[in-house]
């Protein structure tokens, strides 16, 4: 999702995308410090800023909740979008994500981390506290 497009009057983007370490990273992904911003379902949580864990078949990396998955959009435990099975979606710089993972629609051409199935989501805290 193009970071951009989030309303600069929402919480997600003053708390989050005006955090005084977030950046976009040298493939467009946004993140704040080294969490990578991300919207989930709400089973996994419904507090912003809440940090994870997340461990894919490619590797490991950190995330930070910055928007939400809306449930009517979710399967019914809210995990995944209902249509095409997405249990995270990244936030980017459409201007600046790499080109091949832009061109595909698929997060896992910027790094292998991103690749394969996921193996753990791990709640690990809150960015604000």
């Amino acid at each position: 999702t193009n970071y951009r497009l989030l309303s600069k009057s929402s919480p997600q983007w003053n708390k989050i995308q005006c955090h005084k370490d977030a950046y976009t990273d040298e493939n467009g992904l946004r993140k704040v410090g080294n969490y990578y911003c991300v919207a989930m379902g709400s089973y996994y949580s419904s507090t912003l800023g809440d940090t994870f864990e997340i461990t894919t078949e490619g590797g490991t990396f950190q995330a930070v909740l910055c928007d939400f998955k809306a449930n009517q959009h979710t399967d019914s435990t809210n995990r995944y979008t209902a249509h095409n099975g997405c249990v995270i979606e990244f936030y980017v710089d459409m201007d600046s994500l790499n080109s091949t993972a832009r061109q595909m629609g698929d997060i896992s051409y910027a790094d292998s981390k991103f690749s394969g199935k996921i193996i753990s989501i791990t709640k690990t805290g809150n960015i604000f506290n």
